[in-house]
């Protein structure tokens, strides 16, 4: 005869990011428990009855991607058999699609450290948005400014003309645009150190 099986409970304990673009297609990693070896995995967002198939990590992770949805608040729901879903407490925001419109400025010195000023519209949530100075470079999470304005850190990088992403998380590229590490001057030390408030003191750099 048939055989029924069953599994241990799941349960949705957080979710990672908390937010995404409208347009969907971002990574979605959900922490919980009961993620057990045997179970067949799918997230839904909100009241949507698309069903994602997930992908088990381990016994309390489960990785799947964001459909496309319209802006708002939805909530997450886990299903271990492709039936049952648990719905959770933990919100994922859509938000529209960011744009951008430039980036300035477009070169920076190749030791790193100065700031880029990224420009453009619906950066409602500026920890979605990263800065990715040619794909032999880290994604760096932008600083927010306003829905209009992120800032990030330029990292260290050698001479010449890369390209600048600027990205939903580390899934979606939004924009790419040139941008351009020179050499140029660097103090490496000043003496003396000290001088008088009066000021007319001669500094060697």
């Amino acid at each position: 005869g048939a055989e029924f099986e069953y599994l241990e409970a799941w349960k949705v304990e957080g979710i990672y990011p908390s937010a995404g673009p409208e347009s969907g297609g971002g990574t979605v990693t959900v922490m919980g428990a009961g993620f057990g070896e045997r179970g067949v995995f799918g997230c839904k967002f909100g009241g949507l009855d698309e069903v994602i198939a997930a992908q088990r990590l381990s016994s309390n992770k489960l990785k799947c991607r964001a459909p496309m949805h319209k802006p708002g608040k939805t909530t997450v729901a886990v299903s271990g058999n492709g039936v049952d879903f648990q719905y959770s407490a933990m919100v994922y925001a859509y938000a529209a699609v960011p744009v951008v419109s430039e980036v300035r400025p477009t070169f920076a010195l190749t030791h790193g450290g100065s700031t880029v000023t990224v420009v453009g519209t619906g950066f409602s949530y500026g920890g979605m948005l990263f800065c990715q100075f040619g794909l032999d470079s880290p994604a760096i999470r932008a600083t927010h400014s306003s829905a209009s304005h992120v800032t990030c850190t330029v990292p260290p990088h050698g001479t010449g003309r890369r390209e600048v992403l600027i990205k939903v998380f580390d899934d979606i590229i939004l924009s790419t645009m040139d941008f351009v590490f020179v050499d140029g001057p660097r103090v490496l030390d000043l003496n003396p150190k000290h001088g008088h408030l009066l000021g007319q003191t001669v500094v060697n750099i």
